[in-house]
C-alpha cells in the first residue's frame, strides 16, 4: 500500500489558519514570488505623476475557468475582462507549495481577485477536519482578534494591509474564515490611488486549502462577488471525507468485512472493543500534529496500516 508523503512544509497561506488549523504558508519556506496585487495602503500619497495615464476601461464578464498547476486544478467562476485570462504562477524549486492566480479588470470601477492553493501533489483535508478547524478557531479568539489576526496574515502573504477589518456575516461567507476591509489600489506606478473594500477568505477546495483575495471599488459588490466566487469554487471542487484508495478507507472495509464474517458486533464484541480502541489512540497519537496539517492525515494513514496488519492476523 502507498502511504502519502508528509508535507515538506507543515504549515501554509495564513497564520491565523496555522495556529489554529494547521495553516497554509510555511515560514521557514523562501518567499513564493506571486503575481503582486497592485494595492496600496489607504493612507499611501495620492499624488500620480505628471506622465501618469488612467487605466482603460475594460468590459467584466463573468466565465467559468480552470486555473491550472501543473497536477492541480481548480474551476472557478469568476469575472475577468474580455479576451484576458488570469496569471498564474507554479512554484518551483525552494518556493512553498502554493499557486496562485490573479485576474485584473481595469476601469472606473476595476476588479482585483487572487487565489491561493496548496499545490503539494498529495495534499488533502478531510472536509470534516476542516469544518472542525474553522468552529475552533472562531471559539478560541474574539471576533476582532480573528479579524485583526486575518489582516495580519493578508499583509504577510500578499503585502495587502487591509483597514477596518471585520468579519463577513452574510452566507456563505459567515461560515468561513472571512474578513472585509479598505484598501487603496494603484493600477501602474504614479497612477493615483483609488479606494477598495477587499475580502480575504479561506475555504477548502477539493480538500485543498486555499485563500481568495477578491477587491472592488464598492463594499457590496466586493462581499457579494466574493461570495459568488467562493459559491462557485466550493460547488465546482467538492471536497470529501477520504480519497479513493485512502488506507483508512481500506481499514473501514477490513474491519466491516471481519465483523460479517464472525457474526456481527453482538457475536464479536472483542473486535467491536478493540476497533473502538484503534480509533481513539489513533486521535490521540495524531493530534501532535496540525489539526489540517498534511501530516495528521499521514499519520491516520499509517495508523490505518497497521490497523489492517492487525485485522488480517486474526485467527479465522
Amino acid at each position: 500500500m502507498k502511504t502519502m508523503q508528509a508535507s515538506k512544509t507543515p504549515a501554509y497561506i495564513a497564520l491565523a489558519v496555522a495556529v489554529a488549523a494547521g495553516a497554509i504558508l510555511s515560514p521557514n519556506k523562501n518567499q513564493v514570488p506571486t503575481p503582486h496585487l497592485p494595492v496600496a495602503p489607504t493612507s499611501a500619497p495620492d499624488t500620480p505623476s505628471p506622465a501618469s495615464e488612467p487605466a482603460p476601461e475594460k468590459t467584466l464578464a463573468w466565465h467559468d475557468t480552470t486555473l491550472t498547476w501543473e497536477n492541480v486544478r481548480v474551476r472557478i467562476n469568476a469575472p475577468l475582462a474580455t479576451g484576458s485570462s488570469p496569471d498564474c504562477h507554479t512554484p518551483t524549486g525552494d518556493e512553498n507549495e502554493v499557486g496562485t492566480c490573479v485576474g485584473i479588470v481595469s476601469g472606473e470601477k476595476p476588479v482585483v481577485w487572487k487565489i491561493s492553493t496548496v499545490t503539494q501533489r498529495d495534499r488533502f483535508v478531510p472536509a470534516r477536519w476542516f469544518i472542525e478547524a474553522k468552529k475552533d478557531i472562531r471559539q478560541s479568539m474574539s471576533a476582532d482578534q480573528l479579524a485583526a489576526r486575518v489582516k495580519a496574515d493578508g499583509t504577510l502573504t500578499s503585502s495587502i494591509s487591509l483597514e477596518n477589518p471585520g468579519l463577513i456575516d452574510l452566507p456563505p461567507l459567515k461560515g468561513e474564515v472571512a474578513i472585509a476591509g479598505q484598501a487603496g489600489y494603484r493600477p501602474t506606478q504614479g497612477a493615483p490611488i483609488a479606494p477598495m473594500t477587499c475580502v480575504l477568505a479561506y475555504i477548502l477546495a477539493a480538500n485543498r486549502p486555499t485563500q481568495l483575495f477578491y477587491c472592488s471599488a464598492e463594499r457590496d459588490t466586493a462581499v457579494n462577488d466574493a461570495s459568488r466566487m467562493v459559491a462557485s469554487i466550493q460547488k465546482m471542487n467538492p471536497s470529501i471525507e477520504l480519497p479513493r484508495g485512502s488506507i483508512q478507507g481500506m481499514e473501514r472495509t477490513a474491519y466491516q468485512r471481519r465483523l460479517k464474517k464472525s457474526g456481527g458486533a453482538a457475536s464479536n464484541p472483542a473486535l467491536v472493543s478493540a476497533e473502538i480502541d484503534y480509533s481513539a489512540a489513533t486521535r490521540d497519537d495524531c493530534r501532535r500534529y496540525d489539526p489540517i496539517s498534511q501530516e495528521r492525515f499521514v499519520c491516520y494513514e499509517q495508523r490505518a496500516k497497521a490497523r489492517i496488519d492487525q485485522i488480517s492476523a486474526l485467527p479465522d
